[in-house]
């Protein structure tokens, strides 16, 4: 079976199944087989894709898992409508991925009345490059979400040319939009509204639309509530009005309806360059008409009107605003001065920096990548000058928002919490489980099953590249389910040298017991003091601290739930490179050739740092 290849940044995580044994047409036969509930598949000459970085979904809208564990259909054309189109995809209870890169033109789509779905997931991000654009050529809105809609999530798509609306949703709950980009709409980028909640808008950008627009944003009319929007640009400078960056109100044929739920919770947004260039108004946020916002920790800074940056009761006087931690690039300007709520409104959590390491990670991070040239564009005007310069690391944001120790630089951090993180289901040995997990709503999940002509080395694992310090920390979480004694052993996770060959270093278990495993120059080390009885059902917390030497320079160092449980310090290598690691199981038959026992072990929370 081919491996798929993703990048994270920079880094490059290879999911592989390997199965000794079984010949590749095999292996890819009973990928196909095994997935009875995908429609329209097509194989790829080249699976190979850059997708952004895979950030975990929080904020109201985290609550959905959209089309996880759906069936999966393929978009296999550019066409608006008809056969192997997007358009043919729509539809409940799936996940829709992109065999074809480019424009959809003339693309438009009504999700209401009969047409309203739910557990859905429309996930650009692993179309080839350069992805995937939705051009609805001025014909009215281009993708509409209304009541009925739910459990859905939008993420890595283009949306441009849009008559009315880019993206609106109205009615509609359990939302998730992730890594989109929309700009050039006649009227809003995305607009909800009308009794809308449980909404999340993150890691997106907004740009420009046409003459006569409004904004990219508009959260309104009651009963809309529970809005998160947190880390997106918004570039609204241009031929319209250019403010709604975004506009929050509460009001029907305009009487204010005062309220003290909170509509949107705004976090870590890049606003940058409101205004009309036609004269009028503009601004960067606005509540209104009893609308409800919650500020915090964004960045601001406009040529035009910089004071403006975030305002309240332009018309009325009901809106309530917390503004705290939110900066402005131009000199004298305070954007937290409008705040007449002393509390802040409490949120389904969102992990928070600064507002300056905020907008540069938007900057870094945002929007479906590759950027096109219209993202490009946008992006290319924008100048930070007063926030100072960080280094954006390899992966930025960890799984569970947390940092590392310091000193250490985070290499990877993946929870296994969505299914951008890894993608091993094409057979049934690898698989992301929604059943099994550490935190969040899913676990690696590593198999290797009984079949009649097993041979040694039967393996599901996962192989990762280019993340191999010379000295470093490897962690992680491993659950060994419904264990059972297994005479002869299989590593749960292993370092191969550079060159390929067998393992320079593994855990084994051997007996059912934990037994570090050093392998130098074909010579096999069993850790003195290892053995310790693997539980069954049982999380433990695994942390490898290594440096890799053909000298005594070297160490090796495991912590079990953070005792200390291996210790070595001389020969670690017996290459000149650095060791690739994989993570997953590698089992022998106990006798004869059959492996008698299914085994299954679960993996969360890998973290590599290093130092």
């Amino acid at each position: 079976m081919k491996s798929k290849r993703y990048t994270q940044s920079s880094i490059i995580i290879i999911a592989a199944i390997l199965l000794t044994g079984i010949s590749c047409h095999e292996a890819a036969t009973n990928a196909t087989t095994e997935q009875n509930d995908t429609v329209v598949a097509k194989m790829t000459s080249d699976t190979s894709l850059p997708v952004t970085p895979s950030l975990q979904y929080e904020g109201f809208g985290a609550v959905t898992k959209g089309g996880k564990d759906k069936r999966v259909v393929h978009v296999t054309n550019l066409n608006a409508t008809g056969p192997g189109s997007l358009y043919d995809a729509m539809g409940s209870s799936r996940t829709i991925v992109f065999d074809v890169a480019g424009i959809i033109k003339n693309f438009r789509w009504d999700g209401s009345g009969r047409n309203a779905v739910s557990h859905l997931t429309i996930d650009g991000s692993a179309a080839p490059s350069p992805g995937i654009t939705l051009d609805n050529n001025n014909n009215g809105y281009c993708l509409t979400f209304e009541e009925g809609c739910h459990d859905i999530i939008v993420k890595n798509i283009r949306v441009r040319n849009a008559g009315e609306d880019g993206i609106s949703v109205v009615g509609a709950y359990n939302m998730i939009f992730d890594h989109i980009s929309v700009a050039g709409s006649g009227d809003g980028c995305l607009d909800i509204s009308r009794g809308a909640h449980h909404v999340t808008v993150q890691w997106s950008l907004f740009g420009p639309g046409k003459k006569g627009w409004t904004g990219p944003m508009l959260i309104a009319f009651p009963p809309t509530k529970d809005i998160s929007v947190h880390h997106n640009l918004f570039s609204s400078f241009g031929v319209g009005a250019g403010e709604r960056n975004p506009f929050v109100h509460n009001a029907t044929d305009y009487i204010p309806h005062e309220i003290s739920y909170l509509m949107c919770d705004f976090t870590n947004n890049l606003v940058w360059n409101w205004g009309n260039s036609d004269g009028g108004y503009g601004y960067g946020s606005s509540a209104d008409f009893g609308g409800t916002l919650q500020a915090r920790n964004n960045f601001y800074q406009s040529n035009a009107l910089p004071g403006n940056a975030i305002i309240k009761d332009h018309e009325s006087k009901w809106s309530k605003v917390y503004a705290s931690g939110n900066i402005s690039g131009n000199k004298g300007a305070d954007p937290n001065s409008v705040s007449n709520v002393s509390q802040p409104w409490v949120v389904d959590p969102v992990t928070m920096e600064d507002a300056c390491t905020a907008a540069r990670l938007v900057l870094a991070i945002a929007g479906p990548r590759p950027l096109d040239e219209t993202d490009k564009a946008i992006i290319n005007k924008i100048a930070l000058t007063i926030c100072p310069e960080i280094k954006i690391k390899e992966s930025s944001r960890t799984q569970s928002g947390t940092e590392p120790a310091v000193n250490n630089k985070l290499l990877l951090s993946v929870g296994y919490d969505d299914d951008g993180d890894i993608t091993t289901n094409e057979g049934p040995y690898n698989s992301l489980s929604t059943s099994i997990f550490k935190t969040g709503p899913g676990s690696f999940r590593s198999e290797v099953r009984q079949y009649a002509d097993a041979s040694p080395g039967s393996r599901s694992e996962i192989s990762y590249s280019g993340l191999d310090p010379d000295e470093g920390v490897y962690e992680y979480d491993v659950y060994y389910e419904n264990w059972k004694t297994f005479a002869d052993g299989g590593h749960t996770i292993q370092w191969q040298p550079a060159g390929g060959g067998g393992a320079v270093l593994s855990l084994q278990n051997y007996g059912g017991k934990f037994v570090v495993v050093r392998s130098i120059n074909g010579i096999n080390s069993y850790g003195p003091g290892t053995g310790k009885p693997v539980t069954a059902n049982k999380w433990y917390h695994l942390r490898w601290e290594i440096k890799w030497a053909n000298n005594e320079k070297g160490y090796i160092k495991l912590y079990i739930d953070n005792k200390l449980y291996y210790s070595y310090t001389g020969v670690t290598t017996d290459s000149g490179g650095t060791p690739g690691w994989k993570l997953g199981q590698s089992r022998w038959p106990g006798s004869g050739n059959t492996l008698k026992e299914t085994t299954v072990v679960y993996y969360d929370n890998v973290k590599i740092l290093k130092k």
